[in-house]
């Protein structure tokens, strides 16, 4: 296909959506932030770097450069966007399985001074490498088709999601470092939180597994 040129109109209208995202991504970022150091401490603050240790480097090497490949190849035009996604979907599909697999592995080794269930957690953890790779392909897709006012939606959704998790797990007084570390997670992957006593199921909720708190605040 040929490679065809923007119009000015186009160009301008992209970079006001990609600043407006742009901004309000660090608006967001900047909310997130403050609420993590005030509800995790500095003790939540480094139990949250250790558990998201390994899954995010793993991710990152299994990115391999597609997603770089995938805003390339659409911007460039050169193939028709169902077979860059195509493409890229394939050759993501074993650098999922290789690094998920990986981190799973390596996670009792490099936790080992931690409890059994903060290993067995951040092994839950690396459930995101898969999620981001995938997550990642079409998210490119739309940069490089310069389809730029639905990839800056999908961007704010992300970070608003994470928000919103932090918020709810702090309404509920129960904010650790595992649970907010799943908080990045897209909500539709969250069956539950992690506790003192127990996995608290999504359609249960926290409140149930915590009657005397409840009947305190009553």
């Amino acid at each position: 296909m040929s490679s065809g040129v923007a119009s000015p109109l186009n160009v301008r209208r992209g970079v006001i959506q990609t600043m407006a995202g742009n901004a309000s991504t660090m608006v967001i970022n900047v909310v997130v932030g403050a609420l993590t150091a005030r509800l995790l401490g500095v003790e939540g603050r480094g139990q949250l770097a250790a558990f998201r240790l390994v899954p995010e480097l793993l991710f990152l090497i299994s990115i391999m450069g597609v997603h770089e490949a995938v805003t390339y190849h659409a911007a460039r035009r050169w193939f028709g966007p169902d077979v860059v996604l195509g493409s890229a979907l394939w050759i993501t599909t074993p650098l999922a399985i290789v690094g998920t697999a990986a981190s799973v592995t390596i996670i009792p080794y490099v936790l080992a001074q931690y409890p059994p269930g903060f290993r067995i957690a951040a092994q839950m953890y690396s459930i995101m490498i898969p999620i981001e790779l995938f997550y990642g392909v079409p998210m490119r897709l739309l940069q490089g088709g310069g389809h730029f006012g639905r990839w800056t939606q999908l961007r704010l959704l992300g970070n608003l999601n994470t928000l919103l998790a932090l918020l709810l797990l702090w309404t509920a007084n129960r904010v650790t470092a595992v649970n907010y570390a799943f908080a990045i997670t897209p909500a539709r992957l969250i069956t539950g939180f992690i506790t003192e006593r127990g996995i608290a199921r999504a359609a249960d909720w926290l409140v149930a597994m915590f009657p005397d708190e409840q009947r305190k605040q009553a």
